[in-house]
């Protein structure tokens, strides 16, 4: 499911962007045959007849086709050299003047500075075929992206001439621009998994020895660095992540009540914090997710109010239009806000208003890919000198009644079986080996499918742990050749990404259990200790 749901949107992503040129390619097809169409009727017909007099029949056809182009184009002008000759009456839909405020002006005080020389190289140029997109200035100040198109119309005592037809591009570029963001989220969101997995592997390796050595303050560092490294990793997780997770759902007004002395904590003595919440408003995520979407929020809070101020927390329950049930998260300051730059970067990855090593630039980003995984939406409004407010939208569910596991085993340190370890890392491998054989198990390391599946034809293991991402495949795919060889020997898999990988596999509690990277010696030594006892309880 997760390879069909990549492709399907990498094919929308195709598809909007063919669209996208398409449409472009019609309108520059249209404006070139209307332009040369007028240029023809208007002048080539009569002046080379030599005629003073245009016939009423064809003055009606004119009409109507210079009726057609103003209909498509809202902007319509005729220029000779640099000045504009003639306005077409629609012109106020596109700039807000009116005409008569723009015949007998010079055409570059309506185009912006900074597009000013490449309009001028275009129209000195000879292919006009295709369109320029370049900003208008409108009467009320602001600039207005437009698509111009262009045909020479005639040159008379030497002086160039031309029809220039435009419409509001706003609506296309914002399109377009949010394609291009979509993709580089894409790949970056890609970028992000793969280093979150092998920089855990590296913290199972760092954090495994350390517990090995003896009791003393470098080591427990270590170990406390460790911890701390692992959210980040969280972080870039939960953005890089595109899956949505499943099974969890969470109680979004008890959560905020219970946090909200350590979110006023993160805040300081100089922020207040209020918060007001509607009962019973459950949304499916997990604590560990909902919890970090509010302490990033609340963070971002704490950096734009330096100097103190008040923060709100607000949740909701809401409808929307089409009267499905949302729960709204909103969290409101009253700093400076930002300016529309900051705005239009909040959400990119590792972007960061802080100095140098004052943050990581994951905190909306992470929320936005948590979010977005449940069918949400994020939703920032600020205004300079009055204060930001983040609006998260999640779709509401019906409350779960928690489910009471038995409690595990508590870490056996002695344990008897075979344990077929498979893992690419040899590093980690090396250490899953250490923990096990200290705790008296026998071990067997694989580093790829293949080997492994070969040396399980020979024997089967009392359990088999196995790494999700191999270089030759996946550990899932040797999980089900096992399960079709015999379906007794139970599997803990291991992985620096999410649990979300495991697809059909989910940890069930029962022989199927999952073990997220960087682990414990004692969380490693818990599972194996559960999955070998299931075994030995099904086959007595």
């Amino acid at each position: 499911m997760a390879l069909i749901g990549a492709g399907l949107a990498t094919l929308v992503t195709f598809l909007v962007g063919l669209v996208l040129n398409w449409i472009a390619g019609v309108l520059s097809g249209l404006a070139v045959l209307l332009g040369g169409a007028a240029y023809y009727v208007q002048h080539r017909w009569f002046a080379d007849a030599g005629q003073k007099t245009v016939p009423a029949h064809t003055e009606d056809e004119r009409q109507r086709l210079q009726a057609l182009v103003e209909e498509v184009f809202p902007s319509l002008i005729e220029t000779s050299g640099d000045k504009i000759v003639y306005v077409a009456p629609r012109q106020e839909m596109l700039t807000g003047y009116h005409p008569a405020e723009m015949q007998g002006r010079f055409l570059k005080e309506f185009i912006h500075p900074e597009d000013l020389t490449t309009v001028t190289s275009w129209l000195q140029g000879s292919n006009h075929s295709e369109a320029l997109e370049v900003r208008l200035r409108h009467k009320s100040g602001r600039w207005v992206w437009s698509r111009v198109f262009a045909a020479n119309r005639r040159e008379l005592d030497g002086v160039q001439c031309f029809t220039l037809a435009a419409y509001d591009a706003t609506r296309e570029r914002e399109a377009r621009e949010a394609l291009v963001q979509e993709q580089r989220l894409e790949g970056l969101g890609v970028l992000s998994a793969g280093i979150a997995h092998d920089f855990n592997n590296m913290l199972t390796v760092i954090t495994g020895f350390a517990e090995i050595l003896e009791e003393s303050e470098a080591r427990n560092n270590v170990l406390d660095a460790s911890d701390a490294a692992a959210v980040l990793v969280q972080r870039l997780l939960a953005f890089g992540s595109n899956k949505a997770m499943e099974g969890e759902a969470e109680d979004v007004s008890a959560l905020a009540l219970s946090m909200e002395t350590v979110l006023a904590s993160i805040l300081g003595p100089g922020v207040r914090l209020t918060v007001t919440v509607e009962k019973d408003l459950w949304a499916p995520l997990g604590t560990p997710q909902l919890s970090q979407i509010l302490l990033n929020l609340i963070t971002n809070c704490r950096e734009a109010l330096a100097d103190g101020g008040v923060v709100s927390l607000m949740v909701e329950g809401y409808r929307d239009d089409f009267g499905a049930r949302r729960v709204h998260i909103r969290v409101r300051d009253n700093g400076p806000g930002m300016d529309r730059q900051t705005q239009a970067k909040a959400f990119d990855p590792f972007f960061t208003t802080k100095s140098r090593g004052g943050g990581t630039g994951l905190g909306l980003a992470s929320v936005k890919g948590l979010v977005e995984q449940v069918g949400g939406r994020v939703q920032l409004t600020t205004t300079v000198g009055k204060g930001t407010e983040v609006l998260v939208e999640l779709p509401r569910c019906d409350a779960v009644e928690a489910v009471r596991q038995p409690a595990e085993t508590v870490a056996v340190m002695r344990g008897t079986g075979n344990v077929l370890v498979v893992e690419d890392d040899g590093l980690v491998a090396d250490l899953i080996a250490r923990s096990l054989l200290k705790a008296g198990y026998s071990v067997t390391i694989k580093n790829d499918v293949e080997s492994a599946w070969q040396h399980l034809q020979a024997g089967l293991p009392d359990l088999l742990i196995t790494d999700i991402m191999m270089p030759d495949g996946r550990g899932t795919e040797l999980a089900r050749r096992l399960r079709d060889a015999s379906s007794e020997v139970p599997i803990l898999f291991i992985s620096g990404y999410s649990d979300t990988e495991l697809g059909e596999w989910k940890d069930t509690g029962g022989r199927i259990k999952f073990l997220a990277k960087p682990f414990r010696r004692k969380e490693l030594l818990d599972r194996v200790a559960h999955l070998v006892n299931f075994r030995s309880s099904m086959v007595s």
